[in-house]
């Protein structure tokens, strides 16, 4: 046998990098796969899964190529399929880089600490993740081909400034959208109240809107961009859901106050739909220009009965006050009058 021979080399090559892509896979199969395997993450035992075969396949595309070299083949042809073989690697790499990318989100949003909220948000920066992963790659085969990228990006930046002043409307309500799920201001299911004054129950929360339903059954649709710019009042973003409900009433000077107490308070204990824990209060708030103003404060679950509640505690405050004899004073003005006009100089 020839060793000398270019087909010899050639071949000799080819094998040898074979067996060197076997050998390496062989060491991490059976020496880094028992190192990843004691850490607590799974994400070494993945990074080891996506790379093997791109691995594999870009040293055995390399020795294909060197193979050529012994061949003496034209500067051209060599130069073209140098290209090519660059090509390959370079997208074999992008694909793994592209499905190591998806197990590295559901990695990261499956963690405990995540919320609901939060967790919506991860089919929007996976998309954000491959497009980033894909660019890369289309860069690096332009400058594989010789191709001035600069020229490419510059046309590509034009493009994208007139399409982002023609869409900047749903750009702004996409990244609104965004920030709302990872902030998690509220969630679904939360009573809020805007600051127009529409309140209702969050139903739904997209990347271009959030939707909410009033007390009227009807359902309100929200751009994110102006939610998100907008003062938002979150009832049941406390530590429970309860709302506390403000029922203020009026008595007349002279009054006794502590029945006035005893009244409100017995009318808050016999109400179903006033929770029992914290317990109703009552506070003298001022003192009016016609009465004693009282305020008593409840608490209901969920913050929608507040309407509901509000309208029954009046309509018992009323029926009380009046079976107690306790007079509810109406606006009144007295008017001193110091002098009166002479009749005879008319």
């Amino acid at each position: 046998m020839d060793w000398n021979s270019p087909a010899i080399q050639s071949l000799s090559i080819v094998i040898g990098t074979i067996l060197l892509a076997y050998l390496v896979r062989f060491l991490m199969e059976k020496v880094l796969q028992r190192f990843v395997l004691k850490t607590r993450t799974d994400l070494d035992d993945q990074f080891l899964k996506v790379v093997k075969k791109p691995l594999f396949l870009s040293i055995v595309l390399v020795g294909v190529l060197l193979s050529c070299i012994p061949l003496e083949i034209p500067t051209v042809i060599m130069t073209s399929l140098e290209k090519v073989v660059k090509t390959l690697i370079i997208a074999l790499w992008v694909i793994a880089g592209m499905g190591f990318g998806v197990f590295f989100m559901d990695w990261v949003f499956s963690r405990k600490t995540m919320q609901d909220s939060e967790i919506r948000t991860k089919p929007f920066f996976t998309m954000i993740l491959k497009i980033g992963i894909f660019l890369l790659g289309g860069y690096l085969i332009l400058l594989t081909w010789g191709k001035d990228a600069t020229a490419l990006l510059t046309s590509a930046s034009v493009i994208g400034l007139v399409f982002g002043f023609a869409a900047k409307d749903t750009i702004a309500n996409l990244f609104s959208g965004v920030f709302i799920m990872a902030d998690a201001p509220y969630k679904i299911g939360d009573y809020i109240v805007l600051g127009g004054g529409e309140r209702g129950r969050v139903t739904n929360i997209g990347l271009r809107s959030t939707r909410i339903l009033t007390r009227d059954d009807v359902e309100i649709i929200i751009p994110n961009a102006v939610i998100g710019g907008d003062k938002i009042l979150n009832q049941s973003g406390g530590p429970t859901t309860k709302f506390r409900v403000r029922a203020s009433t009026s008595v007349a000077y002279g009054s006794d106050i502590d029945r006035v107490r005893e009244v409100l308070l017995n009318v808050a204990n016999n109400e179903e739909l006033v929770e029992s824990e914290p317990a109703a209060r009552v506070r003298f708030t001022s003192f009016g220009d016609s009465g004693l103003n009282f305020d008593l404060l409840v608490w209901v679950d969920p913050p929608e009965l507040r309407g509901r509640v509000l309208d029954r505690l009046n309509c018992g405050i009323y029926k009380a006050l009046n079976e107690a004899g306790i007079e509810i004073p109406f606006p009144q003005m007295d008017l001193h009058v110091q002098s009166l006009p002479d009749r005879t100089e008319t």
